[in-house]
């Protein structure tokens, strides 16, 4: 490559100021003789004038990207998934139906009084499950809450709504159940902890979930009759075969029904994995606003 085409190539970089003092100097000696070179330079100082008044025209103001840096801020800023669950639902507590805190923990009250004081653990068996489908069944719906169709509105999809709402009714049923399960111990020799746990942590998650389902599909006023039949019908029925020392009730199909309708609730695997179904279904019965099931009461 010869001096001049050396100097041709420094000509854009002339222009925008990229040399330095010495070939700054000797591009401008070369310049004042050599006529190809001058119009190559006008050229470039063409070329450079247009870029900068396009880039002029185009020029984003400062406002714009104020704004869209602050938008970038705002979402590095964002909570956590988990923050955002218990921002959640601790705004969704306060709009729950508020008697459902003092009556759970009123009637878990009456239960444990009157299991210390008549020594059956049975009592509390019999109402933690009822509790908890009397508060489920209570806790979403227009029957239920006032703000129903603002809450629905809202960008919060509802069936974050209602997960959050039934962890905090159910959370604090299963508090009250074990706190009174524990306080109960003492006072019963025969009673263990674990066993009495067991006995009614399994029907109380079903027979909730059944209350959810069913007051998303029918009412709240049948969300609590049928589980309550469902449970005391466990009690009832139980009875009713451990007295048959007196002479069958049962017989044939009906006495093999019944045991497997008590065998049913003896199964903790089994209501488990029902209640996860039946939640489930509650879930994706929120695509269907217009589901509804003839009511019972």
């Amino acid at each position: 490559m010869n001096a001049h085409e050396k100097f041709r190539e420094n000509l854009p970089f002339y222009v925008t100021g990229a040399l330095d003092a010495n070939e700054r100097r000797a591009l401008e000696d070369h310049l004042q003789t050599c006529a190809e070179c001058q119009v190559d330079l006008a050229l470039w100082r063409n070329t450079a004038q247009e870029v900068t008044e396009q880039s002029a025209s185009l020029r984003v103001s400062d406002r714009v990207i104020e704004s869209a840096l602050g938008q970038i801020r705002a979402e590095q800023r964002q909570p956590g998934a988990l923050r955002r669950a218990v921002d959640l639902l601790l705004s969704q507590i306060p709009l729950v139906r508020h008697e459902i805190w003092p009556a759970s923990a009123l009637i878990f009250l009456i239960g444990y009084s009157a299991a210390v004081l008549v020594k059956m653990e049975f009592l509390i068996q019999l109402i933690a499950p009822m509790v908890a489908a009397w508060g489920i069944a209570s806790l979403y719906g227009p029957e239920n809450d006032q703000a129903f169709e603002l809450a629905a509105a809202t960008p919060t999809h509802q069936a974050q709504i209602l997960l959050a709402r039934l962890a905090a009714v159910f959370g604090y049923n299963l508090a009250l159940a074990v706190t009174v399960s524990l306080a109960a111990t003492p006072f019963i020799p025969t009673l263990s902890l674990s066993g009495l746990i067991l006995s009614w942590l399994a029907p109380m998650t079903f027979l909730a979930a059944l209350a959810l389902l069913l007051s998303l599909w029918m009412s709240t006023g049948s969300a609590v009759v049928i589980p309550y039949l469902l449970w005391l019908g466990k009690f009832i029925l139980g009875n009713m075969l451990v007295g048959e020392s007196s002479g069958p009730v049962f017989v044939g199909s009906a006495a093999e029904g019944i045991t497997l309708f008590i065998r049913f609730w003896e199964n903790p695997l089994l209501l488990f994995g029902l209640a996860a179904v039946l939640l489930a279904g509650a879930l994706l019965s929120l695509r269907w606003p217009d589901r509804r099931l003839p009511r019972l009461v």
